[in-house]
């Protein structure tokens, strides 16, 4: 197999992962376990929270050696991608930084197509890449070509911010700066100055926002608003709407 086709091979094999991760609700961090180690979900259990919602309703449901078919099938396209990045020179040469590329892509893809299934995505993650947003023309369907720094994972996908909900709808957060406010620091809450990607009537646009952020033991609160000030307060309500959910539950 030519260098050329080895790559798409990759592609594909990256877009159906995606796909799989969507269809069986991972979380985040349980993307990031998977890809991993794959191996371990073929017997460790799912009564845990954080677990992928569908094996978790699978294995309460039928036998536990009935999930590992569908582990498998997640399974086969790492192994395609790891089996045609060894295949290739390109993969050979590989810096930890494109690593971290391939990581970002795979991670940021999967984070779009869950946020905004209805669209398709192509995500580039390069070492000077600043967040852009382009639409893919010739296309039946709303397609866009997203490109991300090779800082997103750290400073955005491992933040546990990268989908943020606004007041008017989701938010897909582009690149993130950490802001060490005391104020809000005394608080718990942490600020960030980010760029994010909005849909709205099939184009996809980005704009300057504020991402707030509020962890709890057992949730995590996010807001976000192109003013610090509504960001703030928007926060403020959401984490009220928490406390008092949270007590007429108990």
């Amino acid at each position: 197999m030519s260098h050329k086709d080895s790559l798409k091979v990759i592609e594909h094999a990256r877009e159906e992962l995606s796909r799989f991760f969507k269809r069986y609700g991972f979380s985040p961090c349980e993307i990031q376990e998977f890809c991993k180690c794959s191996r371990q979900y073929h017997w460790k259990g799912f009564d845990y929270d954080t677990a992928p919602k569908v094996f978790k309703l699978m294995s309460d449901t039928i036998s536990r050696d009935s999930v590992n078919p569908v582990v498998q099938y997640g399974m086969n396209f790492i192994n395609i991608i790891r089996k045609h990045r060894e295949e290739t020179s390109f993969v050979e040469d590989r810096t930890e930084l494109q690593k971290v590329a391939e990581n970002n892509k795979i991670w940021a893809t999967s984070e779009l197509n869950q946020l905004f299934p209805s669209k398709g995505w192509e995500v580039n993650c390069h070492k000077f890449n600043k967040p852009y947003v382009e639409k893919k023309t010739g296309r039946y369907n709303d397609s866009f070509i997203v490109d991300i720094s090779i800082g997103w994972g750290h400073t955005v996908y491992e933040q546990k911010i990268s989908t943020v909900k606004a007041g008017d709808g989701e938010r897909f957060v582009m690149s993130a700066r950490k802001k060490n406010y005391a104020r809000l620091i005394k608080d718990g809450i942490i600020a960030y100055d980010c760029q994010v990607l909005k849909v709205y009537r099939g184009e996809a646009t980005m704009e300057n926002a504020w991402v707030f952020k509020y962890e709890t033991p057992t949730d995590m609160i996010l807001s976000t608003h192109k003013e610090f000030s509504r960001a703030e307060s928007l926060l403020n309500r959401r984490i009220k709407d928490t406390v008092v959910g949270e007590l007429i539950d108990f």
